[in-house]
């Protein structure tokens, strides 16, 4: 690939690694419709797709026979918007599709965006007490908190596991909730989960909010392990919207494992 990597924006420095096995069809059901949607608003990446594409048929392991695989702003929409009973709108992909240079696809995702907004100022509970983005001030002396702001949230919830085609396998894996989730004052979504149950490390956790009057989002991050023995935790921290703020009741909380 005649793109450096290393110059690259950070999301097509995940991407481009997953182009020869997406034009081989290797990937799953997710990776691939990440790479899709990206393909669509990403020039340089569509530009080293193309070579890849001329390189595998120069080389002859694609016959020229075979038609590239080149994503249409008609399935983009379709992707996002069918993910809705398991996973919810992919926020990430949504902000992908802001960036697209089809117009259709541009207005899609602002529209979509907009509801998002107005959903979530309805649905979110204010803080009681400074969020966390005051964490980093140096005082002098503990900061002590009244009530039940210094505690921790230690609800559970449980996650269903899907195969590679985002298919339910049965099986559930249960979490703690470390850090509730919520908005932050910068208009970030953060959850912090934690979990013993082994097998699942480098998983995706998707955490999908049921709303109102939009399609249910999804926010996701990967299982790692914790630093003592015997546990895993996911620390998911993305960016929402300015001008929200607040906590998610966790009744709208939906958890999902796949491995993509």
């Amino acid at each position: 690939m005649s793109t450096q990597i290393k110059n690259l924006e950070p999301r097509c420095r995940e991407i481009q690694p997953r182009l020869p096995d997406f034009l081989r069809w290797g990937l799953g059901a997710v990776a691939t419709g990440e790479v899709q949607g990206h393909l669509l608003t990403c020039q340089p990446c569509s530009e080293v797709y193309g070579e890849l594409i001329m390189e595998e048929v120069e080389s002859g392991a694609v016959p020229l026979r075979t038609a590239p695989r080149v994503p249409s702003p008609d399935w983009y929409s379709s992707y996002l918007s069918v993910r809705g009973g398991r996973l919810g709108m992919l926020w990430e992909a949504l902000g992908d599709a802001l960036k697209s240079p089809d117009v259709n696809v541009k207005d899609w995702a602002e529209e979509q965006m907009e509801k998002v907004g107005e959903a979530l100022r309805q649905l979110l509970t204010p803080f009681s007490s400074p969020p966390p983005a005051f964490a980093h001030v140096a005082t002098r002396g503990a900061v002590r908190t009244r009530g039940s702001a210094a505690k921790k949230s230690r609800a559970n919830l449980e996650a269903d596991v899907l195969s590679a085609d985002l298919e339910p396998t049965g099986e559930t894996v249960a979490f703690t909730v470390e850090e509730a989730p919520r908005v932050s004052i910068d208009g970030r979504f953060q959850l912090q989960l934690r979990t013993q149950t082994a097998g699942y490390e480098g998983y995706t956790v998707f955490c999908s909010l049921a709303l109102a009057e939009a399609p249910a989002i999804s926010f996701s991050g990967k299982l790692r392990s914790a630093s003592e023995a015997g546990a895993w935790v996911v620390e998911i921290d993305e960016e929402v919207m300015k001008g929200v703020a607040g906590l998610v009741p966790l009744r709208l909380v939906k958890l999902a494992l796949a491995l993509k």
